[in-house]
This record gives C-alpha cells, structure tokens and sequence, in this order.
C-alpha cells in the first residue's frame, strides 16, 4: 500500500465521506429518480453534506495559508469551470429546474472536493486513500452479494444473479470492480520490486478478490476493463523498467503494432464480442444511441435538456424501452459522453472534453517525467474514465465518485508542474 505523509484527522474525514457521499445515489440506498425536494429529502440532505465538507476543507485550506494558492490553481483549470458554468446556468433552459439545481449543485460541490484532495494529496496518497476505499468497498459489496443475496444480487431476467453488491447495476459493479483491480496491480507490482512479500501478499490477495468480484458480476464491461487496465499497468510496469534502452524506432514499432491490433479489431467485432457473450450491437445500445443523437440530441445540440434532467421523466425511458423493444427499463443512455450531450449539448460537451484533454497531457507528462510506477496511476485512470464510459455512464449520471477522482487527478497532475505558484500543503 502506498504512503502518504500524515494529514490530520478532519483531511481524512473530509476525502472518507466524499468518497461515500459520491458513490451514494449509485447505491441500492437510493432512489435514482427522486423527486422530493422539500428541505428533509435526500438530495438536499446530500447537498448540506457537500456544503459541510467544503467548509471543513475550505477551512483547512485558510488554516495552512494555501488559499490563494488554491485560486491560483482554479485558475488554470478554465474547462472545468466553464464546464460546471454551463451545468449550472443550464437551469434556465431545464425541463426539470429542481433536478438540474440539485444535481449541478452536486457537480459544483464534488468538483471542490476533487479539487481539494487533488491538491492536499500526492499522487501516491490519493493511491493510498484509493487502495483503502477499494478495499473496504469491495468487502462490503462481496458481503451483500453472499450474505445478503436479495439485496446483492440480480436475480431476474436477464441478469441471473449477477452481483451487484451495494450497487444499482451489476456493470457498476463490475466497472468499479476493474477500477480497483489496477490499483492492487499497481501496488502489487511496487511491493515486487521492493521485495516486501508479506504487503505483496496481501495485495496479491486483493487482486485475486476483485478479479472474483467482476466475474461474479457477470459484466462483460467489468471484464474487458480489466484486460485493458492490467495490460496497460504491465506495459508501464515493463516500460519504468527498460526505457533507458528503448529507442525511437522501438516506439514506432510498437505504435506500428498498436494500429494493426486497433484495425484487427475493428475488422472482427463479431468474434471479439463473441468472446465474452455480446453481439457488436453491445446488447442493443447501438441503435439507441444512433436514436438518441438523431432524434433527441438532435432536436436541442447546443443547449440540451438541462443538467441531470431528462432521464428522471418516466415517459422518456419508457418511451424509448418501447421504441427498441428491450426486455428491462432503459434508464441512462449507457454511455458517458451521450449523456453529457443530452444534458448540456455541445456547449458543455466541449468544456467537458477539454477537462478530459488537459487531464490526460498533464498525466501523460508526470507519467513520463518521474518515471515511476506509481505516477502513471493518473493516466491509467484517464484510461478507465474513458472506456468505462463507452458502454455504460459513469460521468456524473448515477454517481459523482468518477467525476470527483478526474478532478483530483487533473489538480494533482497539474500542482506537480506548477509547485512555484500552487504548492500543496504535502507532497
């Protein structure tokens, strides 16, 4: 497990409960499409909780003097703000105004808090908070699954008892499942090299537990992130080992092969998706998503339909149920980025990109520069971010958990190559 220099016990109150608060409307606890908002109901006690942890990091912040170079820091991250902006201006145009208010309110208070730890972690402390948090959250969604089964598992068509553990969904699940597989990789593979085999041990163990977990969780998503995320971990792994001698011609190869693999791929879908029980069509998700950029984005490009409004509207995921036929409720578009589409159009989609670009080079660049294991943990997330989001939505749709870590990876990427104007309090 990696260290972090020891931070006092409100900073981890504060990334503990953003963590759990993030991940709840994910949950089995809680109703994806509420519509109370009087004071006591759920999203505004969730809101008064973010409103909580910001002050408690806020706090922090004007405690150790850090609150300028915060600012500092926010001010470099352009996208973002436009991005969550355009969130929160799009409740003028909403077909549901209450919805679009709690849920940007949940985008704004999130991305503080990702800032935050972003900014108040290294990279290998937010490893180390990610290990723990992975850890305790599997065991409890291992626990609902075998213990308490009617709860944890899905037993109805088509799902035949698939895992889902504390989950909505078996895919969350599952993709959430991978996630933390890579990092018990990552740490794995450190604890290798160090020759510390009573850690590698356990680390191995939990490796082996969530590579149980997405199995049982039936999610071919969950399976195909995994393959993707521990091929990429051993080629950083192999690459922090021999890229003293790796030359130019080596990386055009090597992109060379890449491409072909790409091509060969694209060219044999049919039997690649034959691997793990799916048809191209990804289960249908094709034709609806060909349906919701035509008929529906379509209608309203730039703007959308206000931020986390559309599918809380029992006659459009019927509808569209109807419309293709599909044995079980269509409640999300089951891809990240369409969702951002429908909710905020191109004028937000294209802020929301350039978060995702600038999170990427910053990762690509601390990756290559330290050279170290534990440094390409931001980029190997970015790669989860965006395939976990082709067929399933993890971008701010049923959870902010995702959206929050991007946002702590792009502040901590970007605090390593700006320390002379945004220096955090540890490092």
């Amino acid at each position: 497990m990696f260290k972090e220099q020891n931070l006092s016990k409100a900073e981890e109150f504060v990334w503990i409960t953003a963590f759990v608060l993030s991940s709840l409307r994910a949950t089995i606890f809680w109703d994806l499409f509420v519509q109370a908002f009087h004071l006591a109901s759920l999203p505004w006690i969730e809101i008064g909780l973010w409103v909580v942890l910001a002050a408690l990091a806020f706090r922090s912040l004007q405690k150790d003097e850090k609150i300028t170079e915060f600012r500092l820091l926010w001010k470099r991250n352009w996208f973002l703000a436009a991005f969550i902006a355009v969130a929160l201006v799009s409740i003028s145009w909403s077909v549901a105004p209450w919805v679009t208010l709690y849920r940007s309110l949940a985008l704004l208070f999130s991305s503080l808090l990702g800032a935050y730890i972003g900014f108040r972690y290294s990279v290998r402390g937010l490893l180390d908070i990610l290990y723990k948090f992975g850890a305790f959250l599997l065991i409890v969604c291992f626990s609902f699954a075998v213990f308490l089964p009617v709860a944890g598992a899905m037993f109805w068509e088509p799902y035949n008892g698939a895992w889902r553990g504390v989950f909505w969904h078996k895919n969350h699940l599952g993709s959430i499942a991978a996630l933390f597989n890579f990092i018990f990789l990552l740490s794995a593979l450190e604890k290798l090299d160090s020759r510390k085999w009573q850690a590698f041990a356990l680390d191995a163990v939990l490796y082996l537990f969530s590579l149980v977990i997405v199995y049982f969780s039936k999610s071919a998503a969950g399976l195909i992130l995994v393959i993707i995320l521990d091929f990429s971990a051993l080629l950083a792994y192999a690459w922090t080992k021999l890229h003293t001698c790796i030359k130019p011609i080596h990386y055009y190869a090597m992109l060379a092969l890449g491409a072909a693999a790409a091509i060969t791929t694209l060219l044999n879908l049919d039997a690649v998706f034959g691997l793990f029980n799916r048809s191209p069509t990804m289960t249908g998700r094709v034709p609806m998503w060909n349906y919701l950029v035509r008929e529906v984005i379509g209608r309203n490009p730039w703007f959308g339909y206000g931020f986390g409004a559309i599918w809380t509207f029992d006659s459009f995921r019927v509808g569209t149920q109807k419309l293709f036929n599909w044995g079980y409720p269509i409640v999300i578009a089951d891809n990240g980025f369409l969702d951002i589409l429908l909710h905020v159009g191109y004028l937000g989609f294209i802020p929301f990109l350039g978060v995702l670009a600038v999170t990427a080079f910053h990762s690509f660049r601390l990756a290559t520069s330290q050279r170290s294991l534990p440094d390409f943990l931001p980029l190997l997330f970015v790669i989860f971010a965006v395939f976990s989001n082709i067929s399933f939505s993890l971008f701010l749709e049923t959870e902010t958990f995702i959206w929050l870590i991007v946002v702590a990876v792009l502040f901590g990427t970007m605090r390593t190559f700006f320390a002379g104007e945004a220096r955090p309090a540890t490092s």
